[in-house]
């Protein structure tokens, strides 16, 4: 699902376009005719009492631009400022949904699944701790150019990472929602121990998620901890229907069950998928820009 990166900022180029910028450079340099410069300083030398009494010596132009030089350094420094005061204003006034707002709908046998903005907050959270990883491993003095990278791979990547990364969000959590189903309707529970574990989990990334941003998405721990119980939930589930293939001598192996078969790609999940009629309220996901939510505030 394509998303409008708060106006695609220049700063987004594609790593097609930042090696062709690299070559660019490296040509230059090779470029570079040194034996033309050894010729052209003879010359000078040659000439240097008619020069100094014709024309300025580069030092007085430098006495005189001085001035001019250091007013256009800072206005330059001021407009960076400006512009990346008025990209973090943008990002924090008003530009995220509201905690109880709906993002997704389903819909299934007439019975109708709302996931809300808080619900998301758990897959966002993870991905973009994975996700900045990656970030500080391509650009350690800013991670965000990662973020706002443009992909174009023969694995069908097309977009920006933090669209691509939206994309992942939902589709996770739908899958939860759909397998979560299918284990209460199967009667399938998870075991005692998971479901405290996974609650302690759920306390430790809600408390690793600074106060200040905590209050602006208006989530809670319970909102953590009920995402995290789902995903718990639909994924033990699918680990059981996994080793049944295997069992069954559908699969040589769990792993290759639930890629081939439960994963958001899976054949088995695609078919139980066209049972729901899902909606994306793209106007309320389009101010969500992964990258941006949990981090980078």
């Amino acid at each position: 699902m394509p998303l409008d990166m708060m106006e695609k900022t220049p700063e987004k180029k594609s790593v097609e376009k930042k090696s062709e910028a690299a070559d660019e450079e490296l040509d230059l340099d090779s470029g570079f005719d040194y034996h033309y410069l050894g010729k052209r300083n003879a010359a000078r030398h040659a000439s240097s009492t008619v020069v100094s009494q014709t024309v300025k010596t580069p030092r007085s132009i430098l006495k005189i631009y001085t001035p001019l030089i250091f007013c256009c350094v800072i206005v330059m420094i001021a407009v960076v400022f400006q512009k990346q005061a008025q990209r973090k204003a943008e990002i924090e006034a008003g530009r995220l949904p509201s905690a109880d707002t709906v993002i997704i709908t389903m819909e299934h046998d007439g019975e109708i699944t709302e996931v809300k903005f808080k619900d998301l907050i758990y897959y966002i959270r993870k991905l973009e701790l994975d996700g900045e990883k990656r970030a500080l491993a391509y650009e350690p003095e800013n991670s965000t150019k990662y973020w706002n990278l443009y992909l174009d791979d023969e694995n069908g990547k097309t977009g920006y990472v933090s669209d691509i990364a939206a994309g992942t969000v939902t589709d996770s959590c739908i899958r939860d929602v759909i397998f979560a189903r299918l284990a209460d309707e199967a009667g399938f529970k998870a075991d005692p121990d998971s479901i405290s574990d996974a609650a302690y989990d759920a306390g430790e990334m809600y408390d690793d998620i600074p106060e200040d941003i905590r209050n602006t998405l208006g989530i809670t721990e319970e909102d953590i901890n009920a995402s995290i119980q789902k995903e718990l939930l639909a994924h033990l589930y699918v680990l059981k229907l996994a080793e049944d293939d295997v069992n069954n001598k559908r699969a040589s192996s769990a792993m290759q069950a639930v890629e081939l078969q439960y994963d958001t790609g899976g054949e088995y999940y695609r078919q139980v998928r066209k049972e729901y009629v899902i909606t994306v309220n793209t106007e309320a996901w389009e101010k969500v820009h992964i990258g941006y939510v949990t981090i980078n505030r």
